[in-house]
C-alpha cells in the first residue's frame, strides 16, 4: 500500500512538473511574440522619444526580426549545445534584461543594438521549448499539446501591443519595457520549478529518428509557404484594399485585425488534426487552402468571398505550425531543435522579411496584382513541393 501511494504521488508530481513546463513555456512564448509585435505597435512613441525619422523608426523592428531569423538558422544547434532547459531559461532571462536596456537606451546606436540582441536570444525559444515539450508529452496527444503551446503566440500578439502602450502612457517610456519584462522573468521562474527532480533535457534525450535531406528541404519549403501566406502579404494587402478597392483606412485596419482573430483556435485545431490525420494529409489540406486563398486575394474582386479568404488565409497558416512542430518533434525527439530552427530561419527570412519588401517594390512598379502574385507563386510552389515529396510516417514508438 505504501509503495502504491509513493508511486501515485510520484506520478502526480511528474504531471505537475509537466504542466509547469507547458505553462512556463507558454508564458515565455507569449512574451516573446508580444514583444516582437508590441515594438512595431509602439513605434510612434519610440520615434518621438528619440526624434527618429519614419525610416529610422521602422528599421528597429526590422533589426529585431533580422536578428531573430538569421540566428534561427543556428539556434537549434546552439540550444542542444547549451542544453534545452538552460537555453530556454537563459534566453528568457537574457532577453528580459536586454528588453529593460532597450527601454533605457540613451541613444540610437544602443537602441538598434539591443533590438538585434533581443532577436538573437528570442530565436532560441522554439528549438528549445518544442523538443522539451515533446519529450515530456509523448503520445497521441503530442500535436494537441504543441497546439496549446502555440496558442500563446496569437495571445501574445494581442497582449503585447496593449500592455506596452498602456505602460508607456501610465508609467512613462523608460521603465515600460522593464515592467513588461516581468512576464519573462516569471516564465523563467516557472520553468526552473518544472526542472526539479527531472532530467532537464527530458526523457529520451537522443533523437528518435532521422529526416533525410529531401524531406527536410520539403518541410522548409512548406514553412516558407506558410510564413509567406501569413506575413508576406500583410504589408501590401491593406494598401491594395485602400488603393484598389477604395476602402476606408480605419475599416481596413479593423478588417485585418479581425481576420486574424481565429488564429488562437487555429493553433489548437492544427495540433488536433495532426493527432488524428497525421502530417501529410493535414499539411496537404492546409497548404492547398493557403494557395487557394492567396490566389483569390490576388485576383478576386472585393466582397464576401474576399473577406472569407482574408479569414481563412491566416487561419490555415497558423494551423500549419503546430502540425510541423509536432511532426518534426515526433520524428527527432529532443534532437528536433536544429531542424526546427533551420526551417523557421529560412521561412522567416524569405516569407516574413524578404517577401514584404519585394512585394512593396513590385507594387510601386507594376501594381498590386503583380505584387501579390509574387507571394502567391511562392505559396503555390510550396503546395507543389508537398505533393511531390514523401514524408516518413511517425511510428507509434516515437510517439509513445
Amino acid at each position: 500500500m505504501e509503495s502504491c501511494g509513493l508511486s501515485h504521488g510520484g506520478m502526480g508530481s511528474r504531471e505537475g512538473r509537466r504542466s509547469l513546463l507547458l505553462i512556463g513555456a507558454m508564458i515565455g512564448w507569449a512574451w516573446n511574440m508580444g514583444t516582437r509585435v508590441g515594438i512595431p505597435a509602439v513605434l510612434p512613441f519610440i520615434r518621438e522619444r528619440y526624434a527618429l525619422t519614419t525610416a529610422e523608426a521602422s528599421s528597429i523592428p526590422a533589426a529585431l526580426n533580422l536578428g531573430y531569423y538569421l540566428t534561427s538558422l543556428y539556434s537549434g544547434r546552439l540550444s542542444q549545445r547549451l542544453g534545452l532547459s538552460r537555453a530556454l531559461i537563459g534566453y528568457l532571462v537574457g532577453a528580459a534584461v536586454i528588453s529593460c536596456l532597450f527601454g533605457l537606451s540613451g541613444d540610437r546606436t544602443s537602441l538598434y543594438a539591443t533590438a538585434v540582441a533581443m532577436g538573437v536570444l528570442m530565436s532560441l525559444h522554439i528549438p528549445s521549448a518544442i523538443p522539451m515539450i515533446s519529450s515530456r508529452f509523448r503520445g497521441g496527444r503530442l500535436g494537441f499539446v504543441i497546439g496549446v503551446h502555440e496558442t500563446a503566440a496569437p495571445l501574445g500578439q494581442v497582449i503585447g501591443p496593449l500592455a506596452l502602450s498602456y505602460l508607456i502612457t501610465s508609467i512613462g517610456y523608460d521603465w515600460s519595457f522593464a515592467a513588461w519584462s516581468v512576464l519573462a522573468f516569471a516564465s523563467a521562474a516557472v520553468l526552473l520549478s518544472s526542472r526539479t527532480g527531472m532530467n532537464p533535457e527530458g526523457s529520451g534525450g537522443s533523437a528518435a529518428g532521422r529526416i533525410d535531406r529531401r524531406t527536410a528541404a520539403a518541410i522548409t519549403v512548406l514553412t516558407v509557404g506558410a510564413l509567406t501566406g501569413n506575413l508576406g502579404v500583410v504589408a501590401v494587402l491593406p494598401l491594395h484594399l485602400v488603393d484598389t478597392f477604395g476602402l476606408e483606412k480605419g475599416f481596413v485596419a479593423s478588417l485585418i485585425g479581425l481576420s486574424r482573430s481565429l488564429s488562437v483556435v487555429g493553433q489548437l485545431a492544427g495540433g488536433f488534426m495532426f493527432d488524428r490525420l497525421g502530417f501529410r494529409r493535414t499539411a496537404a489540406l492546409l497548404t492547398s487552402l493557403n494557395a487557394a486563398t492567396m490566389l483569390y486575394l490576388t485576383f478576386g474582386p472585393f466582397g464576401d468571398l474576399y473577406v472569407m479568404a482574408m479569414v481563412v488565409s491566416p487561419l490555415v497558416t497558423a494551423m500549419f505550425f503546430p502540425v510541423m512542430y509536432a511532426y518534426v518533434a515526433a520524428l527527432l525527439g529532443t534532437g528536433s531543435g536544429p531542424m526546427l530552427g533551420r526551417a523557421l530561419g529560412v521561412g522567416g527570412l524569405v516569407g516574413a522579411t524578404l517577401m514584404p519588401a519585394v512585394a512593396g517594390s513590385v507594387a510601386e512598379l507594376y501594381g498590386y496584382t503583380a505584387a501579390l502574385s509574387v507571394p502567391t507563386a511562392i505559396v503555390c510552389l510550396s503546395a507543389v513541393a508537398l505533393f511531390a515529396s514523401s514524408f516518413p510516417a511517425v511510428s507509434e514508438q516515437s510517439r509513445s
